[in-house]
Parts: structure tokens; sequence; C-alpha cells
């Protein structure tokens, strides 16, 4: 072992101050040191951030470094333009990689700059590199969920559970595609499925929330809008997930607050509901909610004059 990271965590309210440094062992020289004051929400952010700039640091020439560096920067710093510098520089240094290809393809050109017919043909392309993953089969099944309306497409669907029948992703995929083409019972059906796996996942209840606001249980949606603020009140829940949900209820002033958070925050959320999600349409008819994302900049977005 040449190196160590350490470091400490200082809280005061909900603010944490997380020192870290990394040393060389054989003579205790600091290589690398930095200060981050977050709030306690982003501590999995900071655990990211600081992933990523010391896979750089140290390792300049591996794609799966520029990879993670390309994550952070879309998913937490909304650097849209560094962003893709960083997935191309990885997907050069290893063409063959397909977290880099497969990301670049469905989180930048599909929910940053709304190409779902890019994403789609991009991740189709590395799923037909390796058949067997169910990995990119999943993600081919959920562009088709959040971009397209497409009954012939749940083949794709059926696919990714066949392959992973337990795991959470292929069972959210579903939920996600069936409710994209207005199948209320079966989204509903598929929804309980993929609550009930381990984990009781917060996105599968609010995509059971949405799903029962458009097929008319709104009781029913309300119930379990309870249930994920009650889950904030224990844990972190990404505010768009529940601005999505106080939308479909009805609850603008909960939603547009939610909102305004989440830009504050820079949740990943905001990014993925901005050019289409099933469910999403009430919160994408709010003008406050679209002066927003206008405002951080998404490539291909934009908002009518008379918003």
């Amino acid at each position: 072992m040449r190196t160590v990271l350490e470091g400490s965590v200082r809280r005061a309210g909900k603010r944490v101050r997380i020192t870290a440094q990394l040393i060389d062992v054989t003579d205790g020289y600091h290589l690398w040191s930095e200060r981050y004051d977050r709030e306690i929400e982003d501590v999995f952010a900071v655990q990211d951030e600081i992933a990523a700039a010391n896979a750089i640091r140290f390792a300049p020439d591996l794609a799966e470094s520029h990879c993670a560096r390309a994550i952070q920067l879309l998913m937490c710093e909304w650097n849209w333009t560094e962003s893709e510098r960083a997935f191309k520089r990885s997907m050069q240094l290893n063409p063959g990689y397909p977290q880099s290809g497969a990301w670049y393809h469905m989180m930048y050109q599909g929910f940053v700059c709304g190409a779902s017919d890019d994403a789609l043909a991009g991740v189709k392309a590395y799923q037909l590199r390796d058949q067997r993953s169910a990995y990119l089969t999943t993600m081919v099944a959920q562009i088709y969920g959040f971009g397209f309306s497409e009954p012939s497409a749940e083949v794709w669907v059926d696919r990714a559970v066949a392959m992973a029948p337990d795991a959470f992703y292929p069972l959210w995929a579903r939920q996600v595609y069936l409710a994209s083409i207005r199948d209320w019972p079966r989204a509903i059906e598929a929804s309980n499925t993929a609550v009930a796996a381990p984990g009781r996942q917060v996105v599968t209840l609010q995509s059971l929330a949405l799903t029962l606001v458009e097929s008319g249980d709104t009781a029913g949606a309300h119930a379990v809008y309870d249930e994920i603020r009650a889950r904030a009140v224990r844990e972190y829940v990404a505010p768009m997930i529940l601005a999505s949900v106080e939308a479909a209820l009805g609850d603008t002033d909960a939603a547009i607050a939610h909102c305004h958070e989440a830009v504050q925050r820079h949740d990943p959320f905001f990014i993925r509901f901005a050019h289409g999600w099933p469910g999403a349409l009430h919160l994408q008819a709010l003008p406050e909610y679209r002066r927003l994302a206008a405002s951080i900049g998404l490539p291909g977005y934009t908002v009518a004059a008379n918003d």
C-alpha cells in the first residue's frame, strides 16, 4: 500500500465540513488535500467528487478515471460542457468501455440534451457488443420508457427482466415503460412488484404514485406520497421525487418549492424530468418549473416566450 486517504467530518446543524488528505505512507508527504463545506444531504456527492478528482490526478490515462469525472460533472456539478468532454476522452481512451459509452448516450444525450433517438441508437450499439449484459439491456428498456411510447419495444423490457428477474433496475424499467405506454393496470402491477423488491426503493414509490394519479386513484397516490414524506424525515429523499408527485396531486406551491431546492442542491433528478419522463407532465406544465429548467442551461432545452 503506497497511499492512504484520510479525513474528518465536522457537523454544525445541517452543515458539514469535510477535510480529506491523500498521504504517501513511505514519507508522510501530503500528495493532495481539500476542504468541502456542504449541507449534510450532499455528503455522498462529496464522496463522489473526491473519488473523481483523485482518479484523474493519479490515473489520467485510464478511461475509468475520465468516466468517473464525467458522471460527477454531470450529476453533481451540472457542468454539461466539461462532462461531455470527459465522456468523450474516456471513450477515446477505451472505445469498448461500456460504462462511459452507455452513460454518455443515456445520461448526456438522453437526459441532458433530450436527444432520445441518439441515446437509443448509442446504447443499443453497446448492448450489441455484449448481448448477455442485463445492465445494458435494461438501459435500452429504460430509454424506451422515458423517450418513446412504443408498444413494440416491450421485448426489451421482457428481455431485461428475464436476465435479472430479482434485480431492482429491470423491475423499475418495466414500471417506467408501462407507464409510458399508459397501460395503467399492468403499470400498477409492475409498480407493486418493483416496490416489493429489496430496499423498497423510493423511485419505485414515486413511479407508483404517478401511475396511480394517472389511473384515477388519487387516494392511493396520496397514501404513497405520505410514505415518501415519512421516508424523507428519516433519510434523504431527492427534492424532485417529492416535486413530481406534488405536481401530479395538484400541490403546486410545494412542488415549486422543492424544484427550487433541487436547483440549489443540483439534484440529478431535475435533469431527468426536463425533457421527458412518464408521469412528469404535470410538473413540466408549470411555468416556474420550465423557467428553472431553462435557467440551468440544458442543451436543447427551450422555454416558450409566453412563459
